[in-house]
């Protein structure tokens, strides 16, 4: 007779048996993951410092055979796809864009590199077809009814992230159509006309200022949402071209982002405009655009077209004439350094016991001055370590405040933010040392 207990303890024994090895599989899966997670990395910091695109074209395969997630994918093969067009190898960039598009989706961000290659390949037309579809379709913005609302906060346990989703999604598809308005509008040759299309970048998404204020007060009404926008959707390939954020649009300076690429884009329209018209009728026809879109989350950005619009004016905030406008270089891209206060830092920010509370420009700290376009880091600051550090700050009315700080931490967010060559030749032209100094 065959003993129970034995039976049983083989049974046991089976199992623990399968379970170990189970346990073995996974950690040797693990391990598979974490070394090819590894490498991925190591390969994608390597292909960061290698200047030739022969060889990033390759690291760039390797990182992609080593991907262990569906973005880091989307990143490798975005890669493959900027070098060949960076190398002149449009028929390669075409056909891995269509395995990008097979892999991931069809989307305005693939459609706008789409254009963007006939574009360079010289297909204009073609171009211009794929641009007008991705302008074909504007978002509609639709608040959620209160069983949406239940249903997404179930969804994102509270945080927020389906209801900040629908803001971005309007935001996003905004940027898109600037974008490809932007490219099409290069692609026309006569300046009459390329104008006439420019113009129609005013009534693209007509609810962006309304929705760009409903976001702000959602954010008010709802301080601890988060959300980061899918990654996936925004991957590298498609932010070289659509000037995006480098990795996920950050949700406290969303709108700030928003409304600095709308300005950039009147600044440059204005340029183009004067150019065309003269002064008088751009001054009018900027009368009408600026009657409906005036809103602006930040004052800077408008700083040139407001001197503009106030030449000869006797209550002008620029001294600019007529003359000194004409001057300026009015083609490429520039940047600003934008200091912000903060209380996120242990001590407190010597800007806020100044009394500064918001974002200012920053003109000069001791001998960096913001006319030698070169960064403003920590190192400025630390170099001045024990030494008064004599700031010059321009406001969002036009106006410099001075600050003699001590202490060896200001307590501030530095920001680099792109602008228009022209608004930097305004504020050289009105903030020279000797009028900063009076």
């Amino acid at each position: 007779m065959k003993n129970p207990d034995k039976k049983h303890n083989y049974g046991c024994l089976f199992l623990i048996i399968i379970f170990a090895v189970i346990v073995i599989l996974i950690r040797y899966s693990d391990s598979i993951e974490n070394a090819k997670s590894q490498r991925y990395h190591e390969l994608m910091i390597q292909v960061s410092q290698e200047p030739n695109s022969e060889k990033a074209l390759e690291i760039f395969k390797e990182a992609y055979k080593n991907a262990t997630s569906k973005n880091e994918r989307r990143r490798a093969r975005s890669g493959i796809i900027a070098l060949y067009e960076q190398m002149g190898n449009y028929s390669k960039a075409h056909s891995h864009l269509d395995e990008f598009i097979d892999e991931f989706e069809s989307s305005k961000y693939t459609d706008i590199h789409r254009a963007i290659l006939y574009g360079k390949e010289g297909k204009t037309d073609k171009a211009i077809e794929k641009f007008e579809l991705v302008l074909k379709e504007n978002k509609v913005f639709e608040e959620p009814g209160i069983i949406k609302s239940l249903w997404n906060y179930f969804l994102d346990s509270g945080s927020g992230e389906e209801q900040l989703k629908i803001y971005y999604d309007y935001f996003l598809d905004y940027v898109c159509n600037m974008v490809a308005l932007g490219y099409e509008s290069y692609m026309i040759s006569d300046s009459i006309e390329r104008l006439k299309n420019k113009e129609r970048f005013f009534l693209l998404n007509p609810q962006i200022d309304d929705v760009a204020q409903s976001y702000i007060n959602y954010k008010i009404e709802h301080p601890k949402s988060y959300g980061m926008f899918e990654a996936e959707k925004t991957d590298i390939m498609q932010r070289m071209h659509l000037g995006l954020w480098t990795t996920a649009i950050n949700t406290n300076t969303l709108i700030e982002d928003i409304y600095r690429m709308k300005w950039n884009f009147t600044t440059f329209f204005l340029i183009e405009y004067d150019h065309v018209f003269g002064y008088q009728e751009t001054k009018q026809i900027m009368k009408n655009i600026l009657k409906n879109n005036h809103t602006t989350s930040e004052k800077f950005p408008k700083f040139l077209i407001d001197a503009y619009m106030s030449i000869d004016e006797p209550d002008a905030k620029s001294s600019i004439t007529y003359d000194d406008f004409k001057s300026f270089q009015k083609e490429g891209l520039t940047f600003l350094v934008k200091l912000t206060p903060t209380t996120a830092l242990s001590t407190e920010s010597s800007f806020i016991k100044e009394g500064i509370t918001d974002s200012r420009i920053l003109l000069r700290c001791n001998d960096w001055e913001f006319s030698q376009r070169t960064p403003f880091l920590s190192d400025s600051i630390y170099k001045y370590k024990g030494k008064t550090k004599r700031i010059i700050l321009l406001s969002d009315d036009y106006k410099t405040d001075t600050l003699n700080i001590t202490t060896d931490k200001l307590g501030v967010m530095i920001e680099h933010v792109v602008v228009p060559t022209a608004l930097y030749e305004l504020l050289l032209h009105d903030f020279t040392d000797y009028q900063v100094a009076n």
